[in-house]
């Protein structure tokens, strides 16, 4: 039979650390050797056990499931304990190829509820997302949470610094605070094995389509008890018209339905496409003389946008096709006409990818008055054909046999 038992929760000042043991099947998608632990930026000691837990099973219970594996733990929050089935009940609705198995065992089940305060926090990458968040909700000053170990490795210090910095400066420009956290909740596991595992019948891979999501929500727990928030906000990936079409573990039908004591989750911004995001984080910058650059980059060690990936090129003109300069928001590029040829004959568009690129596009179309003439050719480029023959023999190809030599190596 396949277990997970927490043996102890490790506390030190802002650090936590679990021990656990496992048995069974499930062992091959743990990585034993790796510390699960999670350091803030705030002293947690006095944090009870019974919120501790709550980051360890967000990470640990979608590998439960799939792997049909039993869970013991000591304490877990009621609250938190009675919201497991409902954001389950996400997973099982958008992967109903997939069977969501297994089962969590709690000696103790405490009621942590409070009387909430106004104060609110939020997910902060520094990307299109997260600012778009931000600004719909800047009366509020929520507390700007930012993970060290989520995209940008451990190993990374320098551009971590980067990060930090940038989240730091956003922070004091709007008014508010940050939570910083260091977390191994990416090195813990295998995510290669486990993306061979699911992909057949989820046809996503682990961190995008079973991780990310309440693998990050489970994080805050200690210090929305700590500051008793109402609420914690997640940055929507995509929007409701992507609803049946793209699969992703940060989704409404999940996030909305993970709480914790009395904090609830918000999957914020469904509504809005990323080129509506780019319009408002356009706009708010113009009307309110704001001074901040986004950090869209995934591609760049460092901490920098590279300013040469697709999501770059992506931002960048996506700002263009607002009437904005992508300079006045952390874009330097020297040969903007590149990114024709880049799009047109390196970069292969996923079917995500592209309904992305056609929004920013009907932009160019709308404004094309006050744009230049060197940007014509995004009125006339067919996205749904673009490198089309290459990408529906390859790019699924090419991804399968990445993740399955990231499973061989034990990534």
């Amino acid at each position: 039979m396949n277990n997970i038992i927490l043996d102890k929760i490790i506390v030190e000042k802002n650090r936590v650390e679990y021990e656990y043991t496992a048995s069974g099947l499930v062992k091959e998608y743990l990585n034993l050797d790796e510390k699960f632990f999670i350091e803030y930026s705030i002293d947690i000691s006095d944090v009870p056990e019974s919120i501790l837990v709550i980051p360890f099973l967000c990470n640990m219970l979608p590998i439960s499931w799939v792997c049909d594996t039993e869970i013991k733990v000591n304490e877990i929050d009621k609250d938190f304990y009675d919201s497991i089935n409902d954001f389950k009940q996400g997973y099982i609705d958008m992967y109903p190829k997939v069977d969501f198995k297994g089962t969590l065992i709690a000696n103790n089940i405490v009621d942590n509820s409070y009387t909430s305060s106004k104060r609110t926090a939020s997910f902060f990458s520094g990307g299109v997302d997260a600012f778009s968040t931000l600004i719909s909700h800047v009366d509020e000053k929520p507390v700007l949470v930012t993970l060290w170990g989520s995209d940008v490795k451990l190993t990374d210090v320098k551009g971590w610094n980067i990060v930090k910095k940038h989240a730091i400066e956003t922070a004091k420009e709007f008014n508010t605070n940050n939570l910083f956290i260091k977390t191994s909740f990416r090195l813990f596991l295998k995510e290669g094995k486990l993306g061979n595992l699911v992909y057949e019948k989820a046809r996503d891979y682990w961190w995008h389509g079973f991780q990310h999501g309440i693998g990050l929500i489970g994080h805050i727990a200690p210090y929305a008890y700590i500051n008793k928030l109402s609420k914690v906000y997640i940055a929507s990936s995509f929007t409701e018209k992507d609803r049946g079409k793209v699969t992703c573990a940060s989704d409404p039908t999940i996030d909305n339905f993970v709480r914790m004591a009395s904090c609830k989750t918000i999957h914020d911004g469904y509504e809005f496409t990323r080129q509506d995001k780019v319009h408002n984080i356009v706009t708010f910058k113009k009307n309110n003389n704001r001074n901040f650059e986004l950090r869209v980059c995934w591609e760049s060690e460092g901490g920098k946008n590279c300013c040469s990936c697709e999501k770059c090129y992506r931002t960048i003109y996506g700002i263009i096709a607002e009437k904005a300069n992508p300079s006045e928001f952390g874009f330097d590029i020297d040969n903007i006409n590149k990114i024709e040829n880049e799009l047109k004959h390196k970069i292969v568009l996923s079917n995500i990818l592209i309904p992305l690129w056609k929004d920013i596009q009907n932009r160019f179309i709308e404004n094309k008055e006050f744009l230049y003439e060197q940007y014509k050719w995004i009125y006339k480029i067919n996205f749904d054909n673009i490198n089309n023959d290459f990408r529906k023999k390859y790019v699924n190809k090419l991804w399968k046999i990445i993740y399955k030599i990231k499973g061989k190596i034990n990534l």
